[in-house]
């Protein structure tokens, strides 16, 4: 049955799948649509047959509810089928609440005294009480819409939920305008891929202090759930995602190749190896103090990023990193030293500028006419001081973080998505 089944709606669209319940049964026949009736279910359920329909109709009804969003004059709007990926990386933007009219005002109060009255002669539990109720909610939901200031700066993204209804979010899609990148200036000595693996490496090293210091460990768990929680920072913002994600620190062997730093995931799979899957609260719940402390700093250790992502650029979250390196006074310098991989990675004038800045002209300049690559890379390793870092592995190198954009910090929901109904009534 099975495979008959799956022969049959083979390039058809379920009748219960979002994007035909958006549309309705109803528009897909007018169209001319045909339905397979699903002979393994029971009821009508069954299958479009023609698949490119159903998407043709519903993005002309998502498009037809943007052209109404871009009449009322928002900066931004995106309407597709799916979900956009990255609205967790903008800042919600959420009705503003307006004053009430003086007849609203009047009915408000009105719809209170009267609530009062019937809870005090007939108790809370009075049927007459919920239309009241629903009627003060109607109004005071009426008080809240986004205003012209804030269409003219925000965005709006629609899509189809899975249960048919209109998905809707509301971001701001403009922010204070970050200074151009110039490539006037000289270019910089790492590249972007390569201060992604700097600063995983770095991340590795201030990992593994972290998971010898639960005192610590307390305090960046603290910090990071009273930044969220007390004052509405995001999780993204901080060097602590408080998820159970463990934070890869994989980098090139041979930048690894004169450190014996281990990943600290490796290290607490070693450690609590006899932590069973199941029975693992009471397993914990029997752990000695000493233990448990040493659980949760290697947890919250798993967790810290520091990262600089290949074309990314330093922002809040690197800049609460760099407090927790400080905090936990890591020598970095004593766990890994530069190998020679991390020269050949280099371009060839950054080297020469390197050795330029770390040890002076004259050496550069010596240096400069040596042709080949390799061996020039070997003549600057060989050239820097003892206990030489690259600049994105110091301690507070990302100490003053960029300018976030303006209500980037604004509240979030699980989803950064609002589900408020916008029409031409709803702009104050």
């Amino acid at each position: 049955a099975h495979t008959i089944r799956r022969m049959l709606t083979t390039e058809k669209v379920d009748t219960t799948s979002g994007a035909f319940l958006f549309i309705g049964r109803d528009a897909y026949e007018a169209k001319g649509g045909t339905i397979t009736i699903d002979l393994f279910s029971q009821g009508a359920e069954g299958f479009a047959d023609d698949p490119e329909l159903v998407r043709e109709l519903a993005e002309e009804k998502l498009d037809a509810v943007a052209d109404e969003y871009r009449a009322i004059g928002w900066l931004e709007v995106r309407a597709a089928l799916e979900r956009p990926y990255d609205l967790y990386m903008k800042g919600s933007m959420y009705p503003a609440t307006r004053e009430p009219t003086e007849a609203e005002a009047e009915r408000l109060a009105a719809i209170d005294a009267e609530i009062q009255a019937i809870t005090q002669a007939e108790g809370e539990d009075s049927s007459r009480v919920d239309p009241l109720s629903d009627e003060r909610d109607a109004i005071t939901e009426g008080l809240r819409a986004f205003n012209r200031e804030q269409a003219a700066v925000g965005g709006v993204a629609l899509w189809v939920a899975h249960d048919g209804s209109l998905g809707k979010s509301f971001y701001r899609a403009k922010a204070e305008p970050k200074p151009k990148a110039s490539h006037d200036g000289p270019m910089p000595l790492y590249g972007n891929s390569l201060i992604a693996d700097l600063t995983r490496i770095k991340t590795r090293i201030v990992q593994e202090a972290v998971a010898t210091d639960p005192a610590l460990a307390l305090d960046i768990l603290l910090d990071s759930l009273a930044g969220q929680l007390l004052h509405g920072a995001h999780s993204y913002q901080m060097a602590l995602e408080v998820q159970a994600k463990a934070v890869a620190t994989d980098v090139p062997d041979e930048l690894m190749a004169t450190s014996d730093v281990r990943p600290v995931e490796d290290m607490m799979a070693t450690r609590f190896a006899a932590i069973p899957a199941e029975g693992r609260f009471e397993a914990i719940r029997g752990m000695t103090a000493e233990d448990k402390a040493a659980l949760l700093a290697g947890l919250v250790a798993m967790t810290m990023d520091g990262t600089v992502l290949a074309g990314g650029s330093p922002g809040q979250r690197h800049h609460h990193f760099e407090q927790i390196a400080r905090a936990s006074g890591v020598d970095i310098a004593s766990r890994w030293t530069a190998p020679i991989g991390l020269f050949d990675k280099m371009r060839r004038a950054a080297l020469i500028d390197l050795l330029r800045e770390e040890v002076g002209a004259p050496s550069a300049e010596n240096c400069a006419t040596i042709k080949k690559k390799v061996d020039l890379a070997v003549n600057v390793s060989e050239r820097l001081p003892a206990h030489w870092l690259p600049a994105p592995m110091r301690v507070g190198a990302f100490d003053r973080a960029e300018r976030e954009p303006e209500n980037f910090d604004t509240d979030m929901d699980e989803d950064g998505c609002e589900q408020e109904d916008m029409t031409d009534e709803e702009m104050a």
